[in-house]
C-alpha cells in the first residue's frame, strides 16, 4: 500500500529538473545559451536580446541575474550589470 507522502515525493521529483527538463521552462537550452552569449559578449540591450531570441524581457533579466539557467553560466566572467 502506497502512502500519500510517497506520491508527493514522486510528484516533486518530476518537477525538479534543470533547464529544459524543468516543468516551468519557457525556453530551450539553445536559446538560453544564445542569451548568455549576447549578455556576455555583445552590447545589445536586454529588450533587443529578448526580441532577437523570441523571449520575454523577464527571462533575459533572470538569466542576467543568474536566477535561472545557472548551470550554463560562467561565473568568472560575470555578466554585465546594466542592460
Amino acid at each position: 500500500m502506497h502512502s500519500y507522502k510517497t506520491n508527493i515525493r514522486k510528484e516533486n521529483n518530476r518537477n525538479s529538473g534543470k533547464g529544459e527538463s524543468s516543468r516551468t521552462s519557457k525556453i530551450t537550452e539553445e536559446i538560453a545559451k544564445s542569451i548568455i552569449y549576447d549578455l556576455e559578449r555583445t552590447t545589445l540591450s536586454c529588450p533587443k536580446i529578448a526580441q532577437k531570441n523570441n523571449a520575454s524581457i523577464n527571462i533575459v533579466e533572470d538569466i542576467k541575474r543568474c536566477k535561472t539557467w545557472k548551470h550554463l553560466h560562467n561565473y568568472k566572467h560575470n555578466i554585465r550589470k546594466e542592460c
